[in-house]
């Protein structure tokens, strides 16, 4: 049997007792070999310091410009007078929660639409008085 030791460094007398008794060159009297607490202490080489990453580029800092305070317009309601679809959409939900599917869906059917959104307002007017 061959064993290869490949030595980076010196030796210290211990190692050089412990190579010995391997190799079987000379015989190890009990004493001649120190204890793994009396060994001189193996000095490893410090690992390089780690090189640090690149630097994060700062974010530019964005000036918020004050926003001119805009006057609040009212909202014009919307009047649903105006609005028949919508009318129609409400009184279709309406009857819908009230049992009245049939009837809703009989008045589409006569008016050639399948959902009340569909209605064109002039529809929609009718769609209502044929509810009402």
């Amino acid at each position: 049997m061959n064993i290869t030791i490949q030595i980076d460094g010196e030796l210290t007398e211990a190692d050089k007792a412990i190579l010995r008794a391997l190799a079987g060159d000379a015989p190890v009297a009990p004493g001649a070999m120190p204890s793994i607490g009396e060994a001189e202490p193996v000095i490893k080489d410090k690992p390089a310091p780690k090189k640090p990453g690149p630097k994060p580029k700062p974010k530019p800092v964005k000036e918020e410009a004050p926003e001119p305070e805009k006057e609040e317009k009212p909202e014009p309601e919307e009047d649903t007078e105006a609005n028949p679809v919508e009318q129609a959409v409400a009184r279709a939900a309406e009857l819908l929660q009230s049992g009245g599917v049939d009837q809703v869906k009989g008045v589409l059917a006569e008016l050639g639409v399948s959902r009340v959104s569909q209605l064109k307002p002039a529809q929609a007017e009718e769609f209502l008085k044929k509810l009402a």
